[in-house]
């Protein structure tokens, strides 16, 4: 989701060298934020990593 009026300008496209990282922004409308379930791929032969509030 973009939302560049309140900072949210999507996910970056950048290839990382190694050791290196990246940070962005992310905003979710949730009904209830105290449980979350957020499951994050970084790429086709990366396994995914979930997340919970």
């Amino acid at each position: 989701m973009f939302d560049t009026a309140d900072g949210l300008d999507g996910t970056p496209y950048q290839t990382l060298l190694a050791g290196r990282s990246v940070a962005f922004t992310v905003g979710f409308g949730a009904t209830d934020p105290a449980d979350l379930v957020v499951e994050v791929t970084p790429g086709f032969d990366y396994e995914p990593v979930v997340y919970t509030s």
